[in-house]
């Protein structure tokens, strides 16, 4: 192989150069679910290159890295090493283009390569150059170029961007900036949304005709934004969207109100909590407000009422509350 060696942060990595690989200066210029895209893809096509060339042992090898979570974990081995293989390998470009401006640069698929040689999984010269020739003139999907593939390569694109495109982009600063505005519960969700819509190693994908109509919607309303990886992340977070409000839906129809306004739930344990929507600690029930909130529970479902302050309004007689 083409290697050669160098030290970052006292470990030693061996990068092969490249013919036609992309620089960090370009691929930081795309947009992040485009440098998701790329690294997904490049992850594809390195498992495609090696089975083409008779090694599909080392290409299962490397769908295991990048797809298995180990008990404890909450990502993927491969693409926790790859990540900081990128850190160190942007490092050592930088410093050693300053002591030789004439120096060989550090490619992005340079740290996929050593994440792989790190995790003993060895490319020939002729599979990298296949992998740099496949992905020579990368640029984000359109959905002109997505919309004309046939179906089931449709599905395997969208698979990429739920097992590798999808995880590696959370990794990146902007996206966890981003995804930290909205509420830890979408968050939390997240994985149930991609495991149950687009499961890795599935034959199915239950949620792809959704996101065909998500992402030609898009591309109706402004085509300048229908790159694919972008819209299936619009589309993953909408979809957790959506699971919140349908949890806050359920969880308002199993409440009940007080009449000094406080809601109550009744947790796993069978406790009543009343929640204020003012600063301050839940308080556990006990005594006569849990009778009452246990009266004004059974009136409200005894009368089909889903509305907590409307169950209270139409209980108080029955539950001995004064008219309001």
């Amino acid at each position: 192989m083409r290697l050669k060696s160098f030290f970052v942060a006292a470990l030693a990595l061996a990068f092969p150069s490249t013919l036609n690989a992309l620089p960090f200066a370009l691929f930081d210029k795309l947009p992040l679910a485009g440098q998701a895209e790329f690294v997904a893809r490049l992850i594809d096509e390195t498992e495609n290159a090696l089975r083409e060339s008779g090694n599909s042992e080392a290409a299962d090898k490397i769908e295991d890295l990048f797809t298995k979570i180990l008990p404890g974990d909450s990502m993927a081995l491969g693409l926790v090493e790859y990540e900081r293989n990128e850190s160190r390998g942007r490092l050592f470009d930088l410093q050693r283009v300053e002591k030789d401006p004439n120096a060989n640069r550090i490619w992005v698929e340079d740290c996929l390569f050593v994440t792989l040689k790190k995790n003993n999984i060895l490319l020939s010269d002729q599979v990298t150059d296949a992998i740099e020739a496949k992905l020579a003139n990368f640029r984000p999907q359109t959905h002109a170029e997505f919309a004309a593939l046939p179906v089931d390569q449709q599905k395997h694109f969208i698979a990429l961007m739920a097992k590798f495109a999808w995880p590696e982009a959370r990794f990146r600063e902007v996206i966890r900036a981003r995804i930290r505005e909205n509420k830890d519960e979408k968050l939390d969700l997240i994985p149930d949304v991609l495991n149950a819509q687009f499961p890795t190693g599935a034959s199915e994908q239950p949620g792809f005709n959704q996101f065909v109509d998500f992402y030609t919607a898009a591309n109706e309303k402004d085509s300048k934004l229908a790159d694919t990886m972008l819209q299936f992340e619009l589309f993953v977070l909408s979809t957790a969207d959506a699971q919140v409000v349908k949890h806050m839906d359920e969880m308002d129809a199993g409440t009940v109100m007080l009449p000094d306004g406080r809601h109550v739930f009744r947790d796993k344990n069978g406790d009543l909590w009343a929640v204020s929507g003012h600063e301050g600690s839940d308080t556990r029930l006990s005594g006569a407000e849990r009778e009452l909130a246990e009266r004004l529970g059974n009136c409200k479902a005894a009368k089909g009422i889903k509305n907590g302050a409307q169950a209270l309004a139409a209980c108080r007689s029955e539950v001995g509350l004064p008219p309001e």
